[in-house]
């Protein structure tokens, strides 16, 4: 891919300063800050800059990393609204360690086969809420267990599952990674090798470095829609690393016919590296992957082309919402909100985006130019 070809395969949402992203890669980022030694004696540190660069890693998931990393350099994030972020991600710490203990304890008691997904970034953050992989003939047994503690469960057109209890974060449930109606990749290979990983201090299984990696890829590609730096940080950690059988992937990627995709990806996390790291240019997250990207990478009918165009346009638009807001702002009003992830989930389904039941059989060819 060519140094050039960035602009082609992604639609970048906002350009912003060029000290923002060198700012948060100098302090989250350890390789970036041993190859840009001088970053902070070249940047221009101006209030209206960390401010950004502020902003920029909260949309990425980044800033409470940030500030712990920064905050003896600059005096910014004594400012008012940057503080009461940081007392709001703290207090989202709580819910989330105290929502993987509570986890565990369902799981580890009842005796069931679990791993948390989409989950360890090799960057302490909080997510929006927990998904853990269960197996497919456990679902009743995890709902039952669940329910047992009280939990609120919700069921959305039978493909979406998660348990919700006052004061800790939402868990999703999930049987592996499905997307237009069809499986991604192989249980087996999810559930290989799993990794023991202390997580908000609490020791967490979660997939292997091959399963985390080619999950991350199509998940980021097919429902998430866009590319974070805290996702690019960790995949480009995992594509370098001498670890990380690529030839695993690959044969996952060949046999349900996304290896295209997955070239077309890996692409891009080298191209934003060369980027980045070697030439010094500007790249701006997070990074949407636009409609005529991702369709092209497979064949569809064309009612699934319209459906996955329509779910496009709403998770752009939100995308675009969250990126406008300051960093306490980020929530859009609750009415709203509900009204949007109600539209989010039945389009989604149309696509046959499903969580937590079995895929349908019918499956898009790949393209192979």
């Amino acid at each position: 891919m060519s140094k050039h070809s960035l602009k082609v395969v992604v639609n970048v949402t906002h350009r912003r300063s060029r000290d923002v992203i060198p700012l948060i890669l100098y302090h989250v980022d350890d390789e970036y800050r041993e190859t840009h030694p001088d970053i902070l004696k070249k940047a221009n540190r101006t209030k209206k800059a960390w401010i950004g660069a502020a902003k920029v890693a909260g949309h990425n998931e980044l800033l409470y990393y940030f500030y712990q990393k920064a905050i003896d350099n600059e005096r910014v994030f004594s400012s008012e609204p940057i503080r009461k972020y940081v007392l709001r991600e703290k207090e989202k710490q709580k819910r989330f360690r105290k929502t993987l203990r509570f986890a565990k304890s369902v799981f580890d008691d009842e005796r069931l086969e679990y791993m948390f997904i989409k989950l360890y970034r090799g960057i302490p953050y909080t997510p929006r809420d927990v998904d853990v992989l269960v197996k497919k003939d456990q679902n009743e047994r995890v709902i039952s267990a669940y329910k047992k503690r009280n939990a609120v469960i919700n069921t959305f057109d039978d493909a979406e599952v998660n348990c919700e209890i006052e004061g800790l974060l939402k868990v999703d449930l999930y049987n592996g990674f499905c997307y237009f109606s069809r499986s991604f990749l192989d249980e087996d290979f999810l559930w290989r090798k799993p990794r023991k990983i202390r997580i908000s201090g609490v020791d967490c299984s979660i997939p292997s470095r091959e399963a985390d990696f080619a999950s991350l890829l199509i998940h980021s590609l097919l429902a998430h829609r866009y590319l974070s730096l805290l996702d690019f940080l960790y995949a480009k950690s995992l594509y370098f690393d001498r670890r990380l059988n690529l030839r695993e992937i690959e044969q996952q990627a060949g046999k349900h016919e996304w290896a295209y995709a997955y070239s077309k990806m890996i692409g891009t996390v080298e191209d934003i590296y060369e980027r980045l790291y070697m030439t010094d240019q500007l790249v701006d997250f997070p990074i949407a992957f636009t409609p005529r990207f991702t369709l092209g990478l497979f064949r569809l009918e064309w009612k699934r082309k319209l459906t996955f165009v329509a779910s496009s346009v709403i998770d752009r638009a939100l995308l675009e919402y969250n990126t406008l807001q300051g960093p306490i702002e980020i929530d859009m009003p609750a009415r709203f909100g509900n009204f949007a992830l109600k539209v989010i989930r039945k389009v989604k389904y149309w696509v046959g985006d499903r969580k937590g039941i079995e895929a349908n059989k019918e499956r898009p060819e790949q393209r192979t130019s």
